[in-house]
């Protein structure tokens, strides 16, 4: 028994990328990349005894992650003649996440927002570019965002939580967000792309066993993969600007939820199953703003597109009168 605090907690984080320097000689100034983050290394969880978290916070039964690290952002600095931004570093990647709760597992939650398990893998955010300016100031790229990981939960036993906003299994895997690309500000500027390309993994969720919750807007079972947004161009200004175009949105990836034992929930707002799998947003490209009483130039970028969704199942199957009987059963007003 536990209060106030998760019953079993495992997490495994990537450290963060540093983030670039600069070197100025006379009139110009150059800069470092910030470096990449640290990927995640993999979660496996296996219990098949009993868990109770007692107490109003927002505490776990099963708390399982895998979180890639950040990216550094790159350096920038002023350059009285010239500036030359360094890039944003890429996230590091989530790795899997698998718990496995077997037949004589029963895991009880009390708190508010105290899910019965959250099983998660993120990827880490890409880094900034770095923010030159001078005479002619060239931006550089953000980073890409790290990519999530698997992640699969099974339960063959119980698990009940009380608390509002308790989901019975809380599992999800998320692409991260791309850094945005550098802003400049110069006679001459130009701006860094956003970075991208972040997507979501496979979430799989099988239940054989027993999921209750007590609770207003508590779900029994929430499996979602969602793709990384792309990173934002950066904006500009001097007499001529050239804003930097955005970075893609990530793909997310297949959500499969498997039931062949009991789901209830009995408050209002508390969905049995919701399973989604939604493609990350793409960036927005950077403005440019023209500053001079003369003739100026000014070209914004270009916005990145989406991503795409990926395939959602509800109890997989090629013939349904082989399907396994179960029960989902919702009350509330």
């Amino acid at each position: 028994n536990t209060t106030n605090a998760d019953g079993i907690s495992v997490l495994s984080r990537g450290g963060t990328g540093g983030n670039g320097s600069c070197t100025t000689i006379l009139l110009a100034t150059w800069c470092d990349d910030g470096d990449d983050g640290g990927n995640a290394g993999s979660i496996a969880v296996n219990n098949d005894g009993k868990i109770t978290v007692k107490g109003g916070g927002k505490d776990y039964g099963v708390s399982a992650i895998s979180q890639g690290g950040k990216g550094g952002d790159g350096g920038g600095a002023f350059g009285l003649f010239g500036s030359d931004a360094g890039g944003g570093g890429d996230g590091g990647n989530g790795s899997s996440v698998v718990v496995n709760l077997g037949v004589n597992s029963e895991i009880v939650t009390y708190g508010k927002g105290g899910h019965g398990v959250y099983a998660r893998s993120r990827g880490g955010n890409g880094g900034t570019g770095g923010e030159p300016s001078g005479l002619v100031a060239t931006g550089d790229d953000g980073g890409n965002g790290g990519d999530a990981g698997v992640v699969k939960v099974i339960n063959n036993g119980t698990i009940k939580t009380h608390g509002e906003r308790a989901y019975g299994i809380y599992s999800e895997c998320i692409g991260a967000g791309a850094g945005s690309g550098s802003g400049a500000g110069g006679l001459v500027a130009i701006g860094g792309n956003g970075g991208g390309q972040s997507s979501g993994n496979k979430v799989t969720v099988t239940n054989t066993g027993t999921i209750e919750t007590k609770n207003i807007n508590s779900f029994g079972i929430f499996a979602q993969s969602v793709g990384g947004g792309g990173g934002d161009g950066g904006d500009t200004g001097g007499l001529i600007s050239v804003g930097g175009d955005a970075g893609s949105g990530g793909n997310s990836n297949t959500v499969k939820v498997a039931n062949s034992g009991t789901i209830r929930t009995e408050m209002e707002g508390s969905i049995g199953v919701f399973a989604q799998s939604v493609g990350g947003g793409g960036g927005n490209g950077g403005s440019a703003y023209a500053v001079g009483a003369g003739a100026s130039v000014a070209i914004g970028g270009k916005g990145g597109p989406g991503g795409n969704g990926g395939i959602v199942i509800y109890n997989e199957t090629t013939d349904v009168n082989s399907l396994t009987a179960a029960t989902i059963d919702t009350k509330g007003d």
